[in-house]
């Protein structure tokens, strides 16, 4: 008998409708052997204005009057479908490989995914060294699952049982994946993880554009964590960045122009103007991303 699975997709008010087709596109030719599934886009649109064609197993829910952003999509998209049993989450620039959902239910976990690539991995120095930070990524992931049988996903993209939602809904507008991550710990749901089944992002392609994704990453951080800011200052994010540098030699692929060991020391700095920006009380907003397609 079948399984149900929903994929829930939060979607920015300001991204194009051409990265909207690319998603149902990819979702569409995925393998979905023993599930009766849905993809549903959760827009958060004031006006269903994206000219979207109606198709079988894709939904698009409009979201209005939201204030917690992308936590409030991915509420929507539970609210739609309440009792499945299984869920999953990707961002928009999310794409799991054909056989992820059947690969990750085999596991007998609540929570299960695999590791972490970027597509546009061969136009720059920058979005190499960014491959880079992901392999460093799924080699702590795998080495935190075999030692304790938990690891920290940098996004909670991966196949989730229905009943970690029973009585869950997001309720912060900054760092959701976060949320649900604590949600998994704090219940003692089981975590699994698969080496043989992936999924890839899209990345930033320019300096200006890693400084102000991570300038927002470590802002909503901030507002995250119970900790004193004075940490934050003189001990966390320095020393988490340089005991990577040790790590880095067993990933890094190439030296010229923007490379991993400059990438940590750019992240130092990162991390101190977030912290000046997040005592000035500097926002953000939930954006479009900007990335540039190259799928391989």
């Amino acid at each position: 008998m079948n399984k149900s699975l929903t994929v829930i997709i939060p979607v920015s008010k300001y991204e194009k409708i051409e990265t909207i087709r690319n998603s149902i596109k990819h979702f569409l030719n995925l393998d979905y052997t023993g599930f009766d599934w849905n993809v549903v886009y959760c827009i958060d649109k004031q006006d269903n204005n994206y000219d979207l064609q109606t198709l079988d197993n894709i939904e698009i829910c409009w979201v209005k009057n939201n204030n917690i952003r992308q936590s409030g999509n991915y509420n929507a998209g539970l609210d739609k479908f309440p009792d499945s049993d299984y869920y999953a989450f990707f961002d928009l620039d999310g794409f799991p490989e054909k056989y992820f959902f059947q690969k990750c239910k085999k596991v007998d976990a609540d929570f299960v995914t695999g590791n972490s690539y970027i597509r546009n991995s061969n136009i720059n120095s920058i979005t190499k060294t960014i491959s880079e930070t992901y392999e460093i990524g799924n080699y702590w992931k795998k080495l935190s699952f075999n030692m304790s049988k938990m690891y920290y996903p940098a996004a909670c993209c991966g196949l989730i049982k229905g009943k970690v939602f029973k009585n869950f809904r997001f309720s912060n507008p900054t760092l959701p994946d976060n949320e649900l991550y604590m949600h998994i710990i704090n219940n003692k749901y089981s975590m699994g993880y698969l080496e043989n089944t992936y999924y890839t992002d899209l990345s930033v392609t320019t300096i200006k554009e890693v400084y102000k994704q991570n300038i927002r990453w470590k802002i909503e951080t901030l507002k995250n964590r119970k900790i004193k800011i004075f940490d934050w200052i003189g001990v966390v994010f320095p020393i988490s960045q340089l005991l990577l540098f040790p790590v880095s030699i067993k990933f890094i692929k190439h030296i010229k122009g923007y490379n991993l060991f400059f990438h940590l020391i750019f992240m130092i700095f990162v991390s101190k103007i977030a912290i000046i920006k997040f005592i000035l009380g500097s926002g953000f907003k939930w954006t479009s991303s900007e990335k540039i397609e190259h799928c391989q």
